[in-house]
């Protein structure tokens, strides 16, 4: 029998103790939407379970708020945060773009000072 729950466990996408699993696959499906996605994450809270599940094809990069500043987006259509700080909300708004929330891992347990967050990049502050 433990074998064969073994297998179950395995091959599930998601399941009770595959930590962050819930909030995983949303994000990830989420991220996979666009053709050439590119994924900022706050190097001080990567959440580095998400990248087990992301394509090939995804770009990351791993930024702080220093690095955030001189970073460029011009030739980038799909840029996804992953817990962006406040100061690096802050400095978006001084470049002129804006961040949509699309997905927050709840957290009944308080496991985090801040849950997981998912945002996407909106050209022009909007």
């Amino acid at each position: 029998m433990g074998v064969i729950f073994c297998l179950t466990i395995l091959q599930a996408n998601t399941w009770w103790n595959k930590y962050g699993g819930e909030y995983t696959l949303s994000f990830t499906q989420i991220i996979h939407q666009p053709k050439n996605s590119l994924v900022l994450v706050n190097r001080q809270r990567p959440e580095t379970i998400i990248f087990y599940n992301l394509e090939p094809e995804v770009k990351l990069l791993l930024i702080t708020d220093e690095t955030l500043k001189a970073y460029c987006f011009k030739g980038d259509d799909d840029v996804f945060f992953l817990n962006p700080s406040k100061n690096m909300q802050a400095e978006l708004k001084l470049q002129h773009y804006g961040l949509e929330a699309l997905a927050q891992f709840s957290d009944p347990d308080k496991v985090y000072d801040e849950p997981p967050q998912l945002w996407k990049l909106r050209r022009g502050n909007n």
